[in-house]
């Protein structure tokens, strides 16, 4: 009977946990950055800067390398999404063509579907 207390108490647990994730998420991502931060925050605390200003300082070099980052993937990823839009077509036909005949061969359905740029 203990048993089923246990895994009926793990199971709420986990439900309340994925109820309150939108709430909770905010403080883990605060929880772990100050875990990975403190230490450089407290041996700049130790050049006479003070905690708050270090923690500024930390945070202000933190969020101009996400930038950086970000400036840097960012066209990145947009050539790359253009070139899967440019060949997206392509993809789909190749698909009906592997695709159409094994649902025929296997299940016996006959799927008619038009072509991208097939004129009625």
């Amino acid at each position: 009977m203990l048993k089923l207390y246990v895994l009926a108490g793990i199971a709420l647990t986990g439900w309340l946990l994925y109820l309150l994730a939108p709430i909770l998420t905010p403080f883990m991502a605060a929880a772990v950055l100050s875990y990975l931060f403190n230490p450089l925050v407290t041996r700049m605390a130790a050049w006479h800067l003070g905690r708050a200003g270090a923690t500024t300082v930390v945070f202000l070099i933190f969020a101009l390398m996400l930038v950086g980052i970000a400036l840097v993937l960012l066209p990145v990823v947009q050539n790359q999404a253009m070139l899967f839009i440019d060949a997206l077509p392509k993809y789909i036909s190749r698909l009906q063509e592997l695709l159409l005949p094994w649902l025929e061969q296997h299940f016996g359905l006959s799927l008619e579907v038009g072509g991208l740029n097939e004129a009625k």
